[in-house]
């Protein structure tokens, strides 16, 4: 995962890979879930939200709040998913289930180079 960095001393555009630990998704968080609005931790010895750190740390007003947050392998490091994307050409390690093979597009089944073919109209 991949996210734009921003504040003092850092060039404008550049970014930082984070290696995904969890979607928060925890009943201690209630029907809404873990979003950027109600997950909070602590730092200087306050409280704060994910959202709140954003805006006062980096200037950034998000958009939805409401979004689950991301976990890194840094534990307790936690990011708007609305501020991430995945670097291109990751692949799923894990076996999905027969639900979610069924619910995959046909053209997935096609081994990498007959995908290629196929989006490049070259059948």
């Amino acid at each position: 995962m991949m996210h734009r960095e921003r504040g003092a001393g850092v060039q404008p555009g550049s970014t930082r890979e984070h290696t995904v630990f969890r979607v928060v998704f925890d009943s201690a968080y209630g029907s809404e879930g873990a979003t950027a609005r109600n997950v909070t931790f602590e730092i200087d010895g306050r409280r704060i939200s994910v959202r709140d750190y954003f805006s006062q740390r980096y200037n950034i007003t998000l958009r939805w709040p409401d979004l689950p947050v991301i976990e890194t392998t840094k534990k307790g490091c936690y990011m708007p998913m609305e501020l991430c994307w995945i670097k291109p050409m990751q692949r799923f390690p894990f076996k999905l289930s027969g639900a979610q093979v069924s619910g995959c597009s046909p053209i997935l089944c096609l081994l990498e180079t007959g995908r290629l073919r196929k989006q490049k109209g070259a059948y």
